[in-house]
Parts: C-alpha cells; sequence; structure tokens
C-alpha cells in the first residue's frame, strides 16, 4: 500500500521540520527497502542539498489498547504503522520537496516553505467554513433554520472562498 496521511510539524528546533506518515508495517530490510523520506532543498529554483532522511522505528496500536465498544468492535480498523522523519538544517523560506515511502510504494511529491526564523512575522490563511455549491452550479432552497433571508436560495458555494483566498494570497503571499 501507498504510503498516506503523510503531514507535518513544526519540531521545536530552529529550522527542522517533521514529516510523518501511515504506510505498511516492515520487517527487519535492506537498508534500500526501508522506510524514508527522500528530499530536495530549493532557493529561488536552484537546488541547494538532496538528502535522505530514514525514518524512526514505527509505532502503532493494537485494538486492545483502545478504550472499548464500538473503537474495539465493528469500528476497529488495523491502523497500520506511523512513520516520522525529522529534516534539518533548513534556511527560512527555503522549498523542500519531498517524498516518503520505500522501495515497495512512495507517496506522491509533496512540498513545504521551511519556517521562518524564530521571531519573524508569519502570515496565515485562514477560513472558517468554504460553503458548499453543487458541480452543476445549482443552488438549492432549504428550509433548515441556518437559510436566513440573504441565503434563502442556498449556500453561497465555495468557488467565491476559494478565489477569495487565492486573490489574498496573490496580493501578499501567505507562508501558510
Amino acid at each position: 500500500a501507498s504510503p498516506s496521511g503523510v503531514h507535518l510539524a513544526l519540531t521545536g528546533a530552529s529550522g527542522e521540520v517533521a514529516i510523518t506518515w501511515t504506510g505498511p508495517g516492515h520487517a527487519a530490510r535492506a537498508m534500500e527497502d526501508r522506510p524514508r523520506a527522500e528530499f530536495q532543498v530549493l532557493r529561488n529554483g536552484k537546488l541547494l542539498r538532496r538528502g535522505v532522511a530514514e525514518a524512526s522505528a514505527p509505532t502503532t496500536y493494537t485494538r486492545s489498547e483502545l478504550c472499548g465498544a464500538p473503537a474495539t468492535a465493528e469500528g476497529y480498523r488495523d491502523p497500520g504503522f506511523f512513520y516520522t522523519v525529522r529534516v534539518g538544517e533548513l534556511e527560512p523560506g527555503c522549498i523542500v520537496r519531498y517524498r516518503v515511502g520505500s522501495s515497495e510504494a512512495w507517496s506522491k511529491e509533496f512540498s513545504f516553505r521551511a519556517p521562518p526564523a524564530a521571531g519573524a512575522a508569519v502570515r496565515i490563511l485562514a477560513f472558517g467554513d468554504m460553503g458548499q455549491q453543487p458541480p452543476d452550479d445549482s443552488l438549492q432552497a432549504s428550509g433548515d433554520d441556518w437559510h436566513d433571508g440573504f441565503f434563502s436560495a442556498g449556500d453561497p458555494g465555495a468557488p467565491n472562498t476559494t478565489q477569495a483566498l487565492l486573490r489574498d494570497h496573490l496580493e501578499q503571499p501567505a507562508d501558510m
């Protein structure tokens, strides 16, 4: 199975990011088969370095470690194994392209911008609700109490929110 649930976290160490994902378990493997992240660090489109970060020992949980039904019964799903790598020595603002996995299967390529220096200003774009809009652009009336008179013809739709976020980002790029 391909790696899934790939996500990032700040580690608290300057210039370091943790990459975590879920994948199948593994027995003792040859070095080239061990779970890892392969990455490239770029600044202004120029390659600064390439690297490989081997995953720490995988973790998981079992049915018996959960609190009870339904999690231990019909709701239980084997979670696979959780892997983490740390990519460090990142200069603020550089771009990191990476993929995770092993010779068995790789994730698609992802990228992120390295965290700014400690104390630097950070610009974040956030939203509370994307709204919804059917693929056929129809707006359907609803009798639900949350619709007020302005939205009585239906929800105004996600494209408006997406367009506004993109416009804001293009005018002044966000860090997150």
